[in-house]
């Protein structure tokens, strides 16, 4: 048996000091108020921990103390496989507590031994110490429950003087405190997004460094509204962060602020940003004019309002559009929409760049022209038009089956390209093709086109509501890439990635399709006319598996992939073939290193293949898959 072993633990700058922020700048925090000594008995314990913050001070001499608890427990660590969770038999006071515990095996020599506090939103294991920021409350409690205390020292069961660990804090707290313009109480559902910013934080537990950081946004489900202001603390991992934008969701109505300076975030501290939240707003009107620029590509429209998206698409829908626009702030759209584009008036030569802006919001589209138009908040992006840096966070309804439906664009075609865009959203349409980011990819005739899908992400879900029993596609990307003649048209689509949560029907019959990138392809031209490159799918829920494949189904098409991974559905083969076998590809298609995974993401081989053969100079997949600017 082990013998009781007293060991030492200082806690160094284990109390994170509050900086106040101006609105137009983040002030670093002072430095640790005070540092505290542990005493730990080696033994062994099993209850559930918490350690607690309190919130000591006012204004820019605000902090929060750290305090143990009677229920907190701390992990240890030998090696990757012999740990000691110490349990804490008693709190001598806020920065003095007695812990015991005993490791799995014992040792036998001078160990250095690593570790963490044990907080209900951190994971602690012999190789890694993780904590998930994506989802999180926004009080104090929770956001501190997220903090990495990561500790080292060294072990020795023969020494008679106690051992120091030292403890150090790897993260830090924003304290956004949200003014709304016309809201006294309530709840909001708040999403904070930054360059620099990560959902998810992986470290080792050998010497706390980096082994993964995920960037994403944060999500807040519920955070309560009293006197017109919401107070949202959240746990970050340091980095510099620039263009914060905090977006809420009360009552059905957008607000928002971004915050464009950068903000060096470092370890150990906490920083405060109170901002008035701008509410979005969309009459239905067209504004009269933008917010700057010419049109040119030197100087384009500038578009910061939903009315002035809307002249947009009054100026393209009615051929009098401009060579250029760009989009400044988020908006938010709602009722009836015009898609920007149709087949009699397309979007050509034109470039709309959202900036990495989000477009919110509800909209619905009862009626389009003709069957060749398209459905999205772009209609048809056509030849030399671009799409690109835009983020679609709305939900979609189209209740005509006469044109395709996409979260980004209802049809792109040509020298059409839509580069580096996202859709979050929720699409309900009646339409015979639907995609997350197009409806459908369209090319032909003999003089050389590409209409081209980059580096585009679609995490929404797609319920297709059609009542047509003729052929129809939904797709994860695209629903339906069609060659309609010529050996120089083709569909491309690289570098993307769809993490749908469902992709189906709500009435499917045995012509209704589904793919986790393509719905369905018609070509009958050559392998090369229609192409997908270095990309990866992970649907959740795909329709009947007797129509659905991972990556493409319809009928037996020609098409070229290569280095296109999909997460496994059981029964669900990756391409569409005459005899539905488990062959990876369709009996007439090529494809090269094409495989199914099984985790979360692609494994680390699949995300370096695909960017090798992607071999973009401006983008690419981190270790997790999801698409970076270099």
């Amino acid at each position: 048996m082990m013998r009781s072993n007293y060991v030492y633990i200082l806690l160094a700058a284990s109390t994170l000091a509050l900086a106040g922020c101006s609105n137009d700048e983040m002030t670093d925090s002072t430095s640790a108020k005070n540092t505290q000594v542990i005493t730990v008995n080696a033994s062994q314990g099993t209850e559930p921990t918490r350690a607690t913050y309190t919130e000591q001070g006012t204004g820019a001499d605000m902090y929060l103390a750290f305090n143990w608890d009677a229920t907190d427990k701390i992990n240890l660590f030998a090696d990757a496989t012999n740990g000691a969770q110490m349990s804490c038999d008693k709190v001598n006071s806020a920065n003095d507590a007695t812990f015991s515990g005993s490791f799995a095996t014992p040792l036998t020599q001078a160990t250095p031994v690593t570790g963490a506090v044990d907080l209900t939103g951190v994971t602690t294991n012999g190789t890694s110490i993780t904590t998930d920021l994506s989802q999180q409350t926004g009080t104090l409690a929770d956001a501190t429950a997220h903090t990495i205390m990561y500790g080292t020292g060294t072990y020795d069961p023969l020494a008679t003087t106690p051992v120091n660990v030292k403890f150090t804090q790897k993260m830090s707290i924003i304290k956004y405190v949200l003014n709304f313009p016309d809201v006294a109480s309530g709840t909001a559902q708040v999403n904070i997004k930054a360059d620099g910013q990560f959902n998810k934080v992986i470290l080792k537990t050998t010497n706390g460094s980096i082994s993964s950081l995920v960037a994403g946004d944060i999500n807040i489900a519920s955070a309560p509204i009293a006197d017109n202001k919401a107070t949202v603390y959240v746990a970050v991992y340091p980095s510099a962060m620039k263009n914060i934008t905090a977006t809420a969701i009360v009552n059905g109505n957008y607000y928002t602020y971004t915050r464009k300076a950068n903000g060096a975030i470092e370890a150990n501290k906490v920083y405060s940003i109170t901002r008035d939240m701008v509410k979005l707003e969309d009459t239905g009107v067209a504004a009269d004019s933008y917010a700057g620029g010419d049109g040119t590509v030197a100087n384009p429209y500038q578009i910061a309002t939903a009315a002035q998206l809307r002249k947009m698409a009054a100026e393209v829908n009615g051929a009098t559009a401009a060579k250029a626009y760009q989009l400044t702030q988020d908006i938010a759209l709602s009722g009836a929409w015009a898609p920007i584009g149709t087949n009699a008036s397309q979007m050509k030569g034109v470039t709309f760049d959202g900036g990495n802006h989000i477009i919110h919001g509800t909209i619905n589209v009862s009626s389009v022209a003709a069957n060749a138009d398209g459905v999205g908040i772009f209609g048809v992006v056509s030849s030399n038009a671009t799409v690109k840096d835009l983020i679609v966070d709305a939900n979609i309804t189209n209740t005509s089956s006469s044109a395709t439906t996409g979260g980004i664009a209802g049809k792109v075609q040509y020298n059409g390209s839509i580069v580096h865009c996202q859709f979050n959203g929720q699409i309900t349409s009646s339409s015979q093709f639907i995609g997350g980011i197009a409806g459908e990819a369209y090319a032909t005739g003999a003089a050389v086109q590409q209409c081209l899908i980059e580096a585009c992400t679609n995490t929404g879900s797609i319920s297709s509501t059609t009542a047509l029993t003729n052929t129809c596609a939904v797709g994860g990307i695209i629903g339906r890439a069609n060659i309609a003649s010529g050996a120089s048209a083709q569909v491309i689509v690289k570098g993307c990635n769809s993490i749908s949560a469902s992709l189906g029907y709500t009435n499917q019959t045995s012509s209704h399709f589904a793919g986790g990138l393509c719905g369905t392809i018609n070509n009958n031209v050559s392998n090369t006319n229609v192409q997908f490159l270095s990309c990866w799918c992970a649907t959740d829920e795909l329709a009947s598996t007797a129509r659905a494949l991972s990556i493409c189904s319809g009928s037996n098409p020609l098409f070229t992939a290569h280095a296109v991974f999909a997460k496994g559905i059981s029964g669900v083969n990756l391409f569409r073939n005459s005899t539905m076998s488990t062959i990876d590809q369709g009996t007439t298609g090529t494809e090269t290193e094409c495989k199914t995974f099984s985790s979360a993401t692609p494994w680390t081989a699949n995300i370096n293949n695909m960017n090798t053969v992607w071999n973009s100079p401006t983008y690419s997949f981190n270790s997790n898959g999801v698409i970076l600017t270099k």
